[in-house]
């Protein structure tokens, strides 16, 4: 999972600012959309609420690899 992120924020230039506690506590959450869990656990269980702001904390939250395709940017508050 970590290195799908590392690989996007290269890519975009993004901030990435987190730990990798902070990221095994994303995994173990349910989905901030739906509320669903998923075993499955990729770059898309990580959702950003702001893209441009990257992968910081208060910038990111758990979302399912179904809701992660499904929304396609929406902004979720």
């Amino acid at each position: 999972m970590l290195k799908s992120i590392l690989k996007i924020v290269k890519r975009d230039n993004l901030p990435f600012e987190l730990t990798s506690s902070a990221l095994r506590d994303l995994r173990t959450k349910k989905c901030g959309i739906c509320g669903k869990t998923t075993k499955k656990k990729t770059y898309r269980n990580v959702g950003l609420h702001t893209w441009k702001k990257g992968y910081v904390p208060g910038n990111v939250f758990p979302v399912c690899c179904m809701c992660f395709t499904t929304r396609a940017g929406l902004s979720i508050p």
